[in-house]
C-alpha cells in the first residue's frame, strides 16, 4: 500500500518486536531482516516484477 519500497519495508519492520526498537538510521538492521525473513524476501521479489511495475503505472506512481 506504499509507493516507496523503503518506507514500506521500514513500516513492516516496525511491527516486528525484534526490530521495533532498532534504530533504522542506517541500513544494517534492514539488511539483516531481509536476510532472515522470507516474507520480506517475497516482497522484494514482487517489487522487482513486471506486475508491480504495471500496477505502479496504473495508479500513477511510475516514472514517465
Amino acid at each position: 500500500m506504499c509507493g516507496d519500497v523503503s518506507v514500506g519495508l521500514t513500516m513492516v519492520l516496525r511491527e516486528d518486536p525484534n526490530f521495533a526498537t532498532a534504530h533504522l538510521d542506517n541500513a544494517e538492521p534492514l539488511v539483516q531482516a531481509l536476510r532472515e525473513r522470507a516474507d520480506l524476501q517475497r516482497i522484494l521479489t514482487y517489487v522487482r516484477s513486471d506486475d508491480f511495475l504495471r500496477l505502479r503505472q496504473r495508479v500513477g506512481l511510475a516514472l514517465p
